[in-house]
């Protein structure tokens, strides 16, 4: 699920990025195009860290997420190969 979520948004962002220069190329100011631009490419970084720090958890035992039992991982990894 996570490794199809992350295919899919690379996807948008092949097409996102060269759109966003093509626009802030025609609509900024000439004078102003460097900083629409830096601010514009920071937004995505600094959403990534936001959620970052919210989901993250001090103890990684006891993250609901972490499953403590081996027989996952065996058969996960079965699953793999």
């Amino acid at each position: 699920m996570l490794i199809a979520k992350r295919f899919v948004g690379c996807c948008f962002q092949g097409a996102l990025y060269p759109a966003m220069h093509a626009m802030l190329g025609q609509w900024a100011p000439p004078m102003e195009r460097s900083k629409l631009c830096g601010i514009t490419y920071a937004g995505q970084h600094s959403m990534f860290y936001s959620c970052f720090l919210v989901l993250q958890h001090p103890m990684s035992y006891s993250h609901f997420m972490v499953v403590q039992h081996p027989m996952f991982y065996s058969h996960f990894m079965v699953l793999l190969s």
